[in-house]
């Protein structure tokens, strides 16, 4: 068993060479659960095990990469295959359910909030950490810092979206973050009201939102690349491949014509 000095040895040396900090936590949770019975002598047995037990791919992707990082750190080049990663289909809202949303929220900060989420596409972390001086209320755009690929960006917002912004800012004499509250939070008032409404509404669920209407809108993948923050456009094309509206138009332009 490892010590908990060890684990933020690994975590260091994580954070040291580019793994992001969310990403960084969950290896040293795999970590935890691999040293409970395996070791660095035989990491392939231990790991053909721990597939054998039918846990998720996603677990199974980030434990193959826990290791992998360890036995990397000892010095070892582990060879071990990469397991595939199963994909799911993004869930996003419909604007009838993102306009029944708005519509039964009463706080008018969270209220804020969510539209600013549905309007922008920024990541949870992103929305959270926005603070006054990202906003350029004369040029209605956005700066988002601290990403999670280390890239700031400036992003364009709508234009009465800039004005709720600004009035919002100057009437509640923001100094600093324009939405004072923690994730936990955030999801909390999502879960409430998507409980109310009789759907799942969920924080990425809204970015999903905002990128599938863009898309259906006909809007540029290599734009919508920029706004979301992407790092590889083939992420971006996911929403191509997953929005129900596209695909059933295409389908009904190039389906078989056996019935006419």
């Amino acid at each position: 068993m490892k010590t908990a000095l060890d684990f933020q040895l690994y975590a260091d040396y994580f954070l040291d060479n580019g793994v992001s900090k969310r990403t960084a936590k969950t290896y040293i949770s795999c970590l935890k659960v691999f040293f409970r019975d395996g070791s660095i002598e035989d990491p392939t047995t231990w790991y053909r095990n721990f597939v054998a037990k039918g846990k998720s791919s996603s677990y199974q992707h980030n434990m193959y990469f826990a290791i992998r990082w360890l036995m990397r750190y000892h010095g070892i080049d582990w060879k071990y295959k990469k397991p595939k990663l199963q994909k799911k289909v993004r869930q996003n809202l419909s604007l009838e359910k993102c306009w029944a949303l708005l519509e039964s929220i009463t706080n008018p900060e969270h209220k804020l909030l969510i539209e600013t989420a549905i309007m922008t596409g920024l990541r949870p972390s992103e929305l959270l950490a926005l603070k006054k001086d990202d906003i350029d209320l004369f040029e209605n755009t956005i700066t988002i810092k601290n990403t999670k690929t280390y890239c700031d960006r400036i992003i364009t917002i709508d234009k009465a979206l800039a004005t709720k912004l600004q009035y919002h800012i100057f009437k509640k004499n923001i100094r600093d973050k324009i939405f004072p509250l923690c994730l936990r939070t955030y999801q909390d008032i999502l879960t409430r009201e998507g409980k109310k409404l009789g759907f799942k509404v969920t924080p990425y669920m809204l970015r999903h939102t905002f990128a599938t209407q863009y898309v259906e809108n006909g809007g540029n993948l290599l734009m919508l690349k920029s706004i979301l923050g992407h790092s590889n456009i083939k992420t971006t094309e996911g929403y191509v491949h997953e929005s129900k509206a596209m695909l059933r138009k295409d389908y009904e332009r190039a389906k078989p014509r056996l019935f006419v």
